[in-house]
């Protein structure tokens, strides 16, 4: 006799799994890639005098890009930078 619940919640479990991670996660390099080319279009819609712009221009490590950003009011690009950070993503 086979067990139907325990293949189901390993069907759920594998399931899930899938969901969560993908079938083939992206690479460390994808995502880097993918967060610096948010922090550039980010770039391109700030003035060339605000401190953030200034942050970026000179390659300054993220956190100090996301305490220019949240000075002067780009909670999105913050926030997206203080994960980035707590996810090992800073350069």
């Amino acid at each position: 006799m086979v067990d139907l619940s325990r293949n189901d919640e390993e069907r759920f479990v594998d399931e899930e799994r899938d969901w969560i991670e993908g079938e083939t996660p992206p690479s460390l390099e994808d995502i880097d890639s993918i967060a610096r080319d948010h922090v550039m279009a980010a770039r391109k819609q700030l003035v060339d005098t605000s401190m953030t712009a200034a942050a970026i221009d000179r390659n300054a490590p993220w956190m100090e890009i996301a305490q220019c950003a949240t000075e002067e009011g780009h909670h999105e690009l913050a926030g997206f930078l203080f994960e980035a950070e707590q996810q090992g993503l800073d350069k």
